[in-house]
């Protein structure tokens, strides 16, 4: 068990990474933070045979950061990202 959640949180550490190195310059968040403002936002999940969309929800309080959320996202899906069924995934706000 101790090995399936080690792996499990290196694998979200990695994502993190991502996100910040190719959607963010390399800008540094802590962890808590990076998750308590961004992977804690609601949204859906829309899906067709071919293609997964993910709407986040925009959080009012923390308009600056929605609108770099927002720039981020749009690199996001310049990289091709599929699910493991091979559909193509977008997110959007």
């Amino acid at each position: 068990m101790d090995q399936i959640m080690t792996r499990f949180k290196m694998s979200f550490i990695n994502l993190c990474s991502l996100f910040l190195t190719k959607c963010r310059d390399h800008e540094r968040f802590e962890l808590q933070t990076l998750f308590e403002s961004i992977f804690q936002l609601g949204g859906e999940a829309l899906i067709s045979d071919d293609a997964k969309a993910i709407e986040l929800e925009m959080n009012p309080k923390e308009p600056k950061l929605m609108s770099e959320l927002n720039k981020g996202l749009s690199i996001l899906n310049t990289i091709d990202i599929h699910d493991p069924n091979g559909r193509f995934m977008k997110f959007n706000m």
